[in-house]
């Protein structure tokens, strides 16, 4: 079983290197790239909407699951080629096959090989998922400033079920991931990545902060609850 996973994922990440290299996406990734060939992007979109939408989960999903952390700026352009509502769906997603490519790797091929770098990690992990469950997931999610490829490998090692990875990614994503796609939005008439972030966006961003430490404070209130 083992190896056939491996088999597939190799072949899928061989997929979608060659999507890659045929039609040239790799040179959008940075703002400035996207920024000077945004009307390309629409362009491709309307030229091919069908494989538009193919390649980007498929790059999407090939740049998160090699643990590069710039989800951010691939939602901005989801947004701005498919608009909001499809760009978050997209772009999930893109990034949830990322954390399955991510997540298999590490289980099944490069285990022993990192537990040893992320031994201190993993025990505070391991100990806050046995305090909070799987909504620990969430909240590393929803806290925005922890890259998937990291919540990815903790969950490996720590023998947590793929579904579990699969739904508390899709769920804990959602919600950044449809403010960058309202953001991305602009890109089409801003001059740089600071013109994105509107107030409103900020305050959203401040918003799931706060809405990431819930879990935790609903646990608090429970553990001195009890003790009282």
């Amino acid at each position: 079983m083992q190896v056939k996973k491996l088999i597939g994922i190799l072949i899928g990440l061989g997929l979608v290197a060659a999507l890659m290299y045929y039609f040239g996406i790799g040179k959008y990734i940075s703002f400035e790239h996207i920024k000077e060939n945004r009307e390309r992007l629409l362009q491709f979109v309307d030229q091919y909407p069908v494989w538009s939408v193919f390649v980007y989960i498929g790059v999407c999903a090939a740049i998160i699951g090699t643990g590069i952390p710039i989800i951010g700026i691939l939602t901005l352009v989801s947004g701005y080629m498919f608009g909001m509502l499809y760009g978050t769906l997209y772009a999930t997603i893109g990034a949830t096959l990322g954390v399955v490519i991510m997540f298999l790797a590490v289980r099944y091929i490069i285990m022993d090989s990192i537990k040893a770098r992320y031994g201190r990690q993993l025990t505070q992990f391991n100990g806050r998922l046995q305090t909070y469950g799987y909504t620990y997931l969430l909240t590393l999610h929803w806290m925005t400033i922890i890259p998937y490829s990291v919540v990815a490998i903790l969950a490996a090692l720590a023998d947590v079920p793929l579904l579990a990875v699969i739904w508390t990614t899709i769920v804990g994503s959602i919600p950044m991931i449809f403010i960058y796609a309202l953001a991305g939005r602009q890109l089409g008439t801003v001059e740089n990545i600071g013109d994105v972030f509107s107030f409103q966006v900020i305050m959203a961003f401040i918003l799931l902060a706060l809405l990431a430490l819930i879990p935790m404070c609903i646990r608090r209130v429970r553990e001195l609850t009890d003790i009282s």
